[in-house]
């Protein structure tokens, strides 16, 4: 269905894997965040605007979803993230607390 035929239709930030990677030994903290945004039915949703709000500093991130809704943040700093998503004809969703460590190796 067409995004115009799901007017006032909320839509869900499903994050799908959070996987963390530790760069240069160490010195650099980053990970990645990895997910698909689909709308209540569970259809996916292309096109749609994903950001990603560092909760302790306020920095925003922005990526776009592809075709299959999918979205990735590659190089988030360490912290807590508060993702949402936004697409023409659907109200925003939010999804607060994502927690991005730097994983043991």
């Amino acid at each position: 269905m067409a995004l115009c035929a799901w007017k006032q239709t909320t839509f869900a930030v499903v994050v799908t894997l959070v996987s963390i990677t530790a760069v240069a030994l160490g010195l650099v903290q980053n990970g990645t965040i990895r997910g698909v945004v689909a709308d209540q039915s569970g259809a996916e949703m292309p096109r749609a605007l994903v950001e990603a709000r560092d909760e302790a500093t306020g920095i925003h991130f922005a990526a776009t979803t592809d075709s299959s809704g999918g979205y990735v943040f590659p190089s988030l700093p360490v912290g807590s993230y508060t993702l949402s998503a936004t697409a023409d004809g659907f109200e925003r969703a939010e999804r607060p607390h994502v927690q991005v460590d730097v994983a043991e190796r």
